[in-house]
């Protein structure tokens, strides 16, 4: 019994310091959660939809009073919503499609971008 209490109190010597160099090296809290999200399929997909809405958004912001109807509003609104709907598409499918990255980067043989 004396070597399972020995082999205990050394397991947790090891995880006390572990612990500790943990605590005093790695940050506990971030300041901006949300600016190292990745959302998987953005540079494929989400991007172009991106731009054209923001391109969108500011030649509507540029007239006059941000006009409620007219051309540049409709153009607004419509790219608005195909920007949000493939990123909620790239959200739920999120699985789906870091999966098919990670196929990719294998087929292509490219080892680095798999293991980043």
């Amino acid at each position: 019994m004396s070597e399972h209490a020995e082999i205990d109190r050394y397991y947790e010597s090891v995880m006390s310091c572990i612990r500790a160099a943990y605590l005093m090296c790695l940050p506990t809290r971030q300041r901006q959660p949300m600016r190292d999200y990745v959302v998987p399929g953005w540079n494929d997909v989400v991007s172009e939809k991106h731009r054209l809405a923001r391109e969108a958004f500011l030649a509507w912001a540029a007239a006059a009073g941000k006009p409620r109807t007219g051309t540049e509003h409709w153009l607004m609104k419509r790219t608005r919503s195909q920007f949000k709907l493939v990123l909620q598409y790239c959200k739920q499918h999120e699985d789906v499609l870091r999966a098919n990255m990670f196929a990719s980067s294998l087929a292509n043989k490219d080892y680095i971008s798999f293991w980043k």
